[in-house]
């Protein structure tokens, strides 16, 4: 028993260092939501005769084969936070149970068979994100959880039907294969009353132990993804250059005719120069938001055009010394999986940090970078969604 403890421990262990080490956070806030849940699997029968806990001399007939059956699972939940969520749970099990009372002609103990239903209730705490913070990004969370329920015995082998209460408790690993669907594996201990099984003796209560595989969708809400993005209208600036000051040269003056009188000479007019024309120099505007726009399945800055429109948002935080951007890297719904968008937007935003930060001379402090993959969806035309808006 104290090896099995200790394995617990260890793979509990492992899972929170694992879960700590996820790479690829991203500033996407967390939203609330429902799920549904299926599973199937095997559960373990533990009633008088299979306390192998005993101190030696104890009857016992358990054995993983002889008190095995199947355990089916359908459920609906709800997230409230990144740690805390609930989950209502069906579950139909087959129990296997040799009874030490009974024994076939060749010495073998008879086998008991019955059919049980289950309604429970859980909460559920994740402590992947209880550890380590909320990342959507993560590959592993490990929760725990704990219930309450009604357990129906059908008749079967037995004398008659039986409701008792449940008390249960468990794990869960969850494995995220998208962003919406996760393959997980739940093991939980649910105790009834010792008469479950039409036999009392030996301890106040029974066990049973569920251990089954399956998958949780989540469902994702058309508003929460609005939220997500935090993107205005995107619209490529237009280079604007200012018109030249056109001076208009001064009237040229004619010296009028002088006329000889008899009086004194009249002194000749000065001559009046015009002022020379001073043409305004071009202004180029440095206005956000700025588009970088890359191609298919690409994250790598290799173009002139690429790096024109990086440069000018260097250029504005150069003139602004104490503006900030957010960079917001997108990919678009035509090409790749979920999963592998996400990571491709990341990529994008990350490559033009670094060149602002490595190339301009740019303080990463004043750039904050968010990546959506193609969640959402800045342009109507799908080629034009492969881009970091710096804004």
């Amino acid at each position: 028993m104290k090896k099995v403890i200790l394995s617990i421990l260890s793979f509990v262990l492992v899972l929170n260092l694992y879960s700590q080490s996820s790479s690829g956070k991203s500033t996407e806030p967390f939203q609330p939501g429902w799920n549904i849940s299926a599973g199937a699997g095997i559960n373990l029968y533990i009633a008088e005769g299979n306390e192998f806990w005993k101190d030696e001399g104890h009857p016992t007939a358990f054995s993983l084969k002889e008190n095995s059956g199947f355990a089916g699972r359908i459920g609906l939940g709800y997230t409230f936070t990144p740690v805390i969520g609930v989950r209502g749970i069906y579950a139909h099990l087959q129990h296997h149970w040799p009874d030490i009372r009974y024994t076939n002609p060749d010495g073998s103990y008879r086998d008991v068979s019955f059919a049980a239903d289950n309604l429970a209730a859980d909460l559920m705490v994740n402590l992947s994100n209880w550890w380590a913070g909320y990342n959507p990004n993560r590959k592993i969370d490990f929760s725990v959880f704990g219930g309450v329920g009604i357990a129906y015995r059908e008749k079967d082998a037995l004398q008659s039907t039986k409701i008792s209460p449940i008390v249960r408790l468990g794990g869960q690993v969850d494995y995220k294969l998208s962003r919406k669907l996760d393959l997980n594996l739940s093991m939980q201990n649910n105790f009834v009353r010792d008469d479950y099984n039409g036999y009392v003796a030996h301890t106040p209560y029974e066990l049973y132990t569920a251990i089954t595989a399956g998958f949780t969708y989540h469902f994702r809400s058309k508003a929460g993804k609005a939220r997500l993005a935090d993107v205005v209208p995107v619209i490529e600036p237009k280079e604007v250059v200012a018109e030249p000051v056109k001076v208009a040269p001064a009237p040229e003056r004619v010296a009028e005719p002088i006329v000889k009188k008899e009086a004194a000479p009249v002194a000749p007019k000065a001559e009046v120069v015009a002022e020379p024309v001073v043409k305004a120099a071009p202004v180029v505007s440095t206005d956000l938001p700025v588009n970088v726009f890359f191609p298919t399945n690409k994250a790598t800055i290799d173009n002139d055009t690429q790096r024109q429109a990086i440069a000018r948002a260097a250029e504005y935080l150069k003139a602004n010394p104490k503006a900030t951007v957010t960079l917001c890297g997108y990919a678009d719904k035509t090409t790749g999986t979920e999963a592998f968008n996400m990571n491709l937007s990341a990529k994008r935003a990350q490559n033009v940090t670094k060149l602002l930060v490595n190339e301009y001379g740019i303080s990463r402090n004043r750039i904050k970078a968010n990546w959506y993959g193609d969640t959402v969806q800045p342009f109507k035309q799908d080629n034009m969604n492969r881009l970091v808006v710096i804004k």
